[in-house]
């Protein structure tokens, strides 16, 4: 058996050839698992964040629109205003 790569602890070789020892193994594997969510999470959050601007860049230019050219949107036209 050689000595973990990280607290030189007596471990076994796993797939990438690193010896490791299972403590060591569990931590990375719980770090790994963290990085992803916090990954994912950000990618929901900015995902929002886009789907904001979005929104904020189409109610802009409808009001812009009524407001330089008198154009009124169909959905209130049909609707007569909110």
């Amino acid at each position: 058996m050689a000595d973990c790569a990280y607290c030189k602890a007596n471990a076994q070789l796993f797939d990438d050839g690193v010896p490791t020892c299972i403590s060591c193994a569990n931590r990375m594997a719980l770090e790994m698992d963290k990085r992803v969510r916090v990954t994912l999470v950000q990618d929901l959050v900015d995902s929002h964040a886009r789907a904001a601007r979005k929104e904020m860049r189409k109610a802009h230019s409808r009001l812009n629109d009524f407001l330089s050219r008198g154009i009124v949107p169909e959905d209130l036209k049909q609707a007569g205003g909110r």
